[in-house]
């Protein structure tokens, strides 16, 4: 099954009843990462063989259906790509991302809750995977930097348009 298949297959009856069943955005987040649509969507986007554009062409004719006033039926199928493109770095994935989190929709409640635990999920990410030890040039020992990150609460992550990670840093020189 090639992977635009696999895509359509995210609207289809099957897929929502398996998923549908959570009452919270991060039940329903863990729902999707387990159905094997999802395990192999991500397979196809490690590989490559499933790109941004394909995921933007995607998401752009799910919206197609929203109509205000009426619950989204695709907000299944768009949470699963929002839960995609989540360890996924690329502009379409920030721009989905920070657009979905700063929504507070009726129509797509659980879209809106998925969107800002991935992007908090992400942030968390991110700050785990910075380097805490330099080795400046003019001296002969490494120094350590010892740091402190302030990683964002989906409630400011809702109310603010661009997403901003602060870091503020405190040397600390080690001598062994």
């Amino acid at each position: 099954m090639t992977p635009l298949v696999r895509l359509k297959t995210l609207c289809e009856f099957e897929f929502v009843r398996r998923v549908s069943f959570a009452s919270t955005p991060m039940a329903m987040r863990e729902a999707i990462r387990q159905t094997d649509e999802f395990q192999a969507l991500s397979d196809d986007l490690r590989a490559g063989t499933l790109t941004t554009s394909n995921l933007e062409a995607f998401v752009n004719e799910l919206f197609t259906h929203f109509t205000r006033g009426v619950r989204f039926a695709h907000e299944e199928a768009a949470a699963a790509v929002v839960i995609l493109v989540e360890t996924h770095f690329s502009k379409f994935a920030d721009e989905l991302l920070t657009g979905l989190a700063t929504l507070d929709s009726a129509e797509m409640p659980m879209l809106t809750g998925i969107a800002r635990e991935c992007l908090r999920t992400r942030t968390v990410h991110v700050a785990s995977s910075t380097f805490a030890r330099v080795v400046a040039p003019s001296i002969e020992r490494p120094e350590t930097i010892s740091f402190k990150m302030n990683v964002p609460s989906p409630r400011q992550v809702q109310s603010s348009t661009k997403l901003k990670t602060q870091i503020n840093l405190k040397p600390k020189y080690a001598h062994p």
